[in-house]
């Protein structure tokens, strides 16, 4: 399957952390996925984070070609968060590399990219200019997993599961359940929009969307740790009742 991993780097400031997260990454190819990450590092620093994950993965993938790419996110032209630099983060429209992230798969190439130097193309030229604003790196995964025609969209925390904002008892870890069922749950504020890109990626594409811990990136997708949004099963979307 294609997977396209959104990581967090938080999980690994400095050197800590890191050889875990490769070694989980590894995991995924071993068991045959291609897979694409897409970091979240500013991007003044894009090209030294996309460096040291390069580094890291290439000392335990012996024999797989292992690149970093410099990526841009493409914002629209009238988006009127693009006038306010120190407003919410701009939604990315298109990864302007997407094709050449597609190539590279093709030849078995790992590929690590930025969360996305953010750019207009101008009118006229059709040249990319950068835009003095912010794209959060987990909708520039997303558009990429859908630009991609990836399986899997997955997001690697430094938590174990998504959790269910707790009221006077413990907050409830999530399992597995379905976008609608996602946007019923109260969840804490720092995941809302991650967990919203997520809920949307599975309702755009059918595919499965994923959240978990960073050192264990293939026990999310066999289940045994962290949250999986998929889809409703046919028979329930057939039953549904009708919004005519």
């Amino acid at each position: 399957m294609r997977i396209i991993v959104s990581i967090d780097t938080d999980t690994f400031v400095g050197d800590d952390g890191l050889d875990p997260a490769a070694a989980s990454l590894a995991e995924l190819l071993r068991a045959g996925h291609e897979v694409v990450i897409v970091h979240g590092a500013p991007a003044e620093t894009q090209a030294v984070t996309g460096s040291r994950l390069v580094r890291a993965l290439d000392s335990v993938l012996v024999g797989r070609t292992v690149v970093a790419l410099v990526t841009h996110a493409q914002v629209g032209a009238h988006d009127p968060q693009v006038s306010l630099p120190d407003g919410p983060r701009v939604r990315p429209q298109a990864v302007p590399e997407a094709q050449v992230v597609r190539e590279l798969l093709a030849d078995g190439t790992v590929v690590v990219c930025g969360g996305g130097i953010p750019v207009l193309r101008e009118r006229g030229t059709a040249r990319l200019r950068t835009v003095p604003v912010t794209v959060d790196p987990d909708r520039t995964a997303a558009l990429l997993a859908v630009e991609l025609d990836a399986d899997i969209l997955l997001f690697l925390t430094g938590a174990t599961h998504l959790f269910a904002a707790g009221g006077h008892g413990r907050p409830r870890p999530l399992l597995r359940l379905t976008p609608d069922e996602l946007s019923g749950v109260r969840l804490p504020e720092a995941v809302v929009t991650r967990a919203a890109v997520a809920a949307d990626f599975v309702t755009r594409t059918g595919g499965v969307a994923a959240i978990g811990p960073v050192d264990n990136a293939l026990g999310i997708l066999l289940g045994t740790t962290g949250t999986q949004i998929r889809p409703a099963p046919a028979s329930v979307r057939e039953t549904a009742p009708s919004s005519d």
